[in-house]
């Protein structure tokens, strides 16, 4: 129960700032979805944009992810963006400015932007989250990775 209430909030905290022209509900049938090239990480990625209407496109990326054991994300910064992340299912360490976490199940952890984070599974389990860059931007790496 308190998973869709901690991501509730910060989505809400995510949109504060943003300005939409058109405020129109908007639906994603169905992500696009990437594999990593070492088959340890994928991405499902939402984009909320609409070509027939280019006012709207709102500045922040939802996503949910996996990292399999042995999986590895390099140290890495984000000078432009904050980013969330909110585990559903934990394994493994994540590193954010030097002090590191002990995932698990239902965690949120918020990285600010200019902040050098890294994770590495050396559990058993498939980490699963979701993911928001606020703005966006450093989900476009994911293109780079091969449809899923």
């Amino acid at each position: 129960m308190k998973t869709p209430l901690i991501l509730a909030s910060l989505f809400l905290v995510a949109c504060a700032s943003q300005q939409h022209v058109n405020n129109d509900p908007k639906q994603i049938e169905k992500p696009l979805s990437f594999v990593a090239p070492n088959q340890l990480a994928t991405a499902d990625m939402y984009i909320f944009e609409n070509p027939k209407d280019p006012a709207f496109k709102p500045d922040i990326y939802v996503g949910k992810g996996e990292l399999r054991p042995s999986a590895v994300v390099p140290q890495h910064v984000h000078e432009s963006s904050d980013e969330i992340l909110v585990f559903s299912i934990g394994g493994g360490e994540l590193i954010i400015d030097g002090k590191v976490y002990t995932i698990q199940k239902d965690q949120a952890y918020f990285i600010p932007r200019g902040v050098k984070h890294s994770y590495s599974n050396r559990s058993n389990y498939t980490a699963k989250f979701v993911q928001i860059y606020s703005p966006r931007g450093p989900e476009e790496k994911f293109f780079k990775w091969a449809p899923k």
